[in-house]
């Protein structure tokens, strides 16, 4: 659980909770307060197991075109049958509602990659509200939610993040409904110490605003439109984000289908709004104004909270040792080796219902797709049953950029959509989206070709999806952004500045494996470069030292450079998927915003960089972040995914994972995880919240002796580990996404077909040969990167690179 408290949004949220609810269960850390872990004894922890994770105390739920009495009848034969029924006593109290609002101040460690070092303390108001088995007083308070926080037009948005007194809203702003009540909290983070009264009064005075005057129609439609259009909106997970959505409620005994009719709902939502104009004046009212179940939470920065919370456990295990005899001691040494042979035994999974590599259909799944172009522009369509939604993408081609303009792709990117275009200022921009729109998105877009690592496609991905009947709506607002975008309004940009250079400080420690696995692979392929440029570290440093500046003068000229070449028809290429019915509606649209651009288009279906002179550096580096834990990662040049030894190289890499890599690094080693991945071009090793480091960059090399060994594994196992590797290759894809591949990678049905009968056809004696021709030391380039505190092998060590923050 250290891991989990290197966040400083992590330390808050729970903070937030235990105090908003004191009563009972929730005023824990669900995982374990570190220190407190070492006093639950073994017996606790047993019994905690046995009254809890029992049948007794399960919901079973199933989605899909099944029978439901095969099901029950497997869910009686494999558990029930196998257990004796219990009572478990796991029924949550109701909090007892307070007489009157209290507050309190915790610490959290002070943030190298925060934008501004002196503004790092955070305070929010929070509400507890009702409880979330009433479906549609909880359904009604999740919209006030929206409502109060969600985009450009909200009231919260306009009175704190515009004040610029912050960086970003506090942890868990907005309604959360995941505990048995639910409750509501806004604030700012990111602000100076001396503002947190300033903040609270804002939060006040706002929130008597909109009990006074209520909000806008348009806004109240745009939030009834967003439920409407996530009806319609197919996931690749649907069947799953049901069971999320509902599980709340179903687990304290609420009707999980009540929580299902959305319908119903809005139904009885828009008519409690037309009789009565005030209605969710009134509910403000109640559960805010008139709420003394409220907490006002202030946060602050310390600077030696970490060396604090060390010392606490290095005093608090010295007494525990202290107090062992020399019978306890031989009796944990004892213990500690039967645990070891426990974790390397092979464990029997024969009970355990698999599939077989038999199972797997033989052929994958087609996608028909037709080409065309349209004013010398390609053109992909894809039929499918969308549900009456439409899905447009676009990649801009930006090779043209220049070198120095690419660090501030992934700005453009950001803010491109939430600043002011035709006629509209932000705010009329923000409304328009969420009244017609599922949102209009825009990334930076890198993929390496699937035969040559060194050709790379780098461009901007446009995209969007709304109602049919939305299609003309959604391409005018692309064609006001392309147009007539306002990039100038510097006190708008340098919000969204603040806000994305904040957002990404908070996530290092949540992705520090993802970064850590980005910079080393910059290293080895020319994608990686990019990609480091654009989403990585790099990045990160990047944003801080812009957010960190008085103007955006410099900025702005930039951005408006990247627009004037990027944002235009010279080089795109367009997909559109929907309806049979309505695909040639759909392509009248696309046909009439692509006529509203300036340019010629040259027709170029891909836009191919050629980086022959990259040249792959076998860099160690080691970022040095105030963090308890680590994240390391070892990277090593392979082939591209078209590659003969693609699949090959999948398998091997699911095989250390699942085989090696985890028992060693989570079971034995106690990270919150750790494996291998074939990406592209490259094979990466990584763990997750690691108390080790160069313990585990040995274990990253063990993995591979055990591979080129060959002789603690089997054929079964790398029929396992293939099952795993098609479970991703078949993996659900949405009509919506239905071609994506194609569009975005190139990859047609014809090569997957390809790489799927490779796969098949992958035995143990090729993935040892496959490891020795690309893991064996020295064959192939590698490099190390990892995020961790301060380390003893790096330091002074001239074969590591230190970059430090402060």
């Amino acid at each position: 659980m250290k891991g989990a408290f290197t966040s400083p949004e992590q330390v808050y949220s729970q903070h937030l909770q235990n105090k908003l609810y004191p009563s009972h269960t929730y005023s824990y850390v669900s995982g374990g307060e570190p220190l407190a872990i070492l006093d639950l004894t073994w017996e606790e922890l047993k019994q905690f197991h046995a009254d809890h994770y029992h049948p007794s105390n399960a919901r079973f739920y199933t989605y899909g075109n099944m029978r439901l009495e095969r099901h029950l009848e497997l869910i009686n034969e494999q558990v029930l049958s196998k257990f004796t029924k219990i009572k478990p006593s796991t029924a949550v109290p109701d909090e007892l509602p307070w007489s009157e609002s209290r507050s309190a101040t915790v610490s959290c460690a002070k943030d190298v990659m925060a934008p501004d070092s002196e503004k790092q303390t955070t305070v929010s108001v929070s509400y507890l509200l009702n409880s979330i088995t009433d479906v549609f007083e909880s359904s009604v308070l999740s919209m006030l939610g929206t409502l109060l926080t969600s985009g450009a037009t909200s009231p919260f948005y306009k009175a704190l993040l515009e004040s610029n007194i912050g960086s970003d809203f506090s942890p868990s702003t907005g309604y959360s409904g995941s505990l048995k009540q639910g409750s509501f909290s806004v604030g700012l983070q990111g602000i100076s110490k001396d503002d947190v009264s300033v903040v609270t009064d804002i939060i006040e005075k706002t929130l008597d605003k909109v009990i006074e005057e209520g909000f806008p129609q348009e806004r109240i439609d745009a939030v009834l439109h967003t439920v409407e259009l996530s009806m319609k909106h197919q996931t690749a997970n649907f069947g799953l984000g049901l069971v999320v959505s509902v599980l709340p409620i179903w687990n304290h005994d609420g009707s999980a289908i009540g929580a299902i009719e959305i319908n119903k709902i809005l139904a009885t939502f828009k008519e409690c709004i037309a009789k009565n104009p005030k209605f969710l004046q009134e509910k403000l009212k109640q559960y805010f104004k008139d709420n003394k179940h409220n907490l006002t939470l202030v946060m602050n920065p310390k600077d030696d909270f970490m060396e604090e919370k060390q010392k606490e456990e290095e005093e608090k295990l010295k007494q525990m040792v202290d107090t062992l005899t020399d019978s306890d001691r031989k009796n944990i040494f004892q213990i500690g080796l039967e645990l070891t042979r426990k974790q390397s035994e092979q464990e029997d999974l024969s009970s355990l219902p698999t599939l077989k590599i038999s199972d797997i259909d033989r052929t994958g799944e087609v996608t028909v797709v037709s080409n065309t172009t349209t004013a010398n522009i390609p053109l992909q369509l894809c039929e499918q049953p969308t549900n009456g939604v439409t899905y447009f993408r676009a990649v801009a081609d930006m090779r043209q950029l220049s070198k120095d303009l690419l660090p501030y792709v992934p700005i453009f990117c950001n803010v491109l959509t939430q600043m002011g275009a035709g006629k509209m200022n932000f705010r009329e921009l923000s409304q328009q989206i969420e009244l017609k729109t599922g949102g209009l998105a825009v990334h930076s877009h890198v993929a390496s070709s699937v035969f040559d690592m060194n050709s790379v496609e780098q461009g901007i991905l446009f995209s969007s999806y709304c109602l049919d009947k939305n299609a003309s709506d959604m391409f005018a607002l692309w064609s006001d952004i392309f147009n007539e975008i306002n990039l100038s309004d510097e006190d708008r940009l340098s919000t969204l500045v603040k806000m994305e250079a904040n957002e990404l400080a908070m996530g290092i420690s949540h992705s520090g494996h993802a970064y850590a696995m980005g910079h080393a692979s910059s290293l080895l392929t020319p994608s990686g470069q990019i990609s480091e440029t654009l989403f990585g570290l790099r990045h990160v440093k990047h944003m801080k030292q812009i957010a960190g500046k008085q103007e955006m003068t410099d900025l702005v000229k930039k951005l408006q450079l990247i627009a004037k070449q990027l944002l235009n028809k010279n080089s795109i290429r367009v997909a559109v998927n929907s309806t049979p019915e309505f695909l040639t509606t759909s392509v009248k649209e696309v046909e009439k915003f692509l006529s509203s651009l300036d340019g010629d288009s040259k027709g170029n279906e891909r836009f191919i960089t050629q980086m022959d002179d990259f040249a792959p550096s076998c860099d160690r580096t080691h970022f040095e972040l105030p963090f308890p834990v680590n994240f390391m990662c070892k990277a090593v040049q392979t082939a591209p995914s078209m590659h003969p030894d693609s699949a090959a190289l999948n398998v091997l890499a699911t095989l250390m994972k699942w085989k090696f890599l985890h028992r060693e690094i989570r079971e034995k080693g106690g990270a919150y995880g750790g494996g291998a991945n074939a990406q592209e071009g490259v094979l990466v090793f990584y763990s997750y919240r690691d108390p080790h480091s160069m313990d585990t960059l040995d274990i990253f090399d063990k993995s591979v002796d055990w591979v080129r060994e060959g002789e603690r594994f089997t054929a079964d196992d790398i029929n396992e580990a293939k099952l795993f590797v098609f479970q991703g290759i078949d993996k659900p894809v949405s009509p919506g996404d239905k071609g994506m591949r194609l569009f975005l990678r190139g990859e047609t049905d014809e090569m997957r077909q390809a790489q799927r009968e490779k796969l098949f056809a992958v035995t143990k004696q090729q993935v040892i040969e496959t490891a020795d021709k690309y893991l064996s030391p020295g064959k192939r380039p590698s490099a190390v990167s990892f995020l961790g505190p301060e380390n003893s092998s790096t330091k002074g060590n001239a074969g590591w690179i230190v970059e430090t923050e402060s």
